[in-house]
């Protein structure tokens, strides 16, 4: 009998490399505590996001996931976390969540514009049980 997953688990980026057959970028995410996986397919650009933070490049000029982590924080809030939540229609669906003095709000995005940001804002990247059995 397969033991019962938490209803959100906490993973980190584990590996990004390119799919030799369709030559985009595959990002997999690993349980901190389980060694559960999850592989995702994302964009070129969302990758080089991902790599850029992950080697700890700096440009002259913020990119665009710098901006949105800098505009986040001057507006006085802060990335808790984020989190892949659901699969539906071969697409994931995942959310930024902020706290700004208290209050709690969720922003609806991609996940690997979520796992961007929390990159850099050192935030915690959790997905739901709902999505690892869907995927399994």
């Amino acid at each position: 009998m397969r033991k019962r997953l938490p209803d959100r688990i906490q993973m980190k980026v584990d590996q990004l490399v390119v799919d030799p057959r369709t030559k985009l970028p595959l990002l997999t995410l690993r349980a901190v505590d389980n060694g559960v996986s999850l592989r995702l397919s994302i964009g070129v650009f969302e990758a080089s996001a991902i790599a850029t933070e992950l080697e700890r490049i700096a440009f002259e000029r913020p990119m665009t996931h710098d901006l949105f982590a800098r505009a986040i924080e001057a507006m006085g809030a802060s990335v808790v976390a984020v989190e892949i939540h659901d699969y539906k229609d071969r697409l994931y669906h995942a959310f930024i969540e902020l706290d700004r003095g208290g209050e709690r709000t969720r922003l609806d995005c991609r996940p690997s514009d979520a796992i961007a940001l929390a990159l850099r804002a050192g935030a915690p990247i959790h997905v739901s049980r709902r999505v690892l059995e869907k995927r399994s």
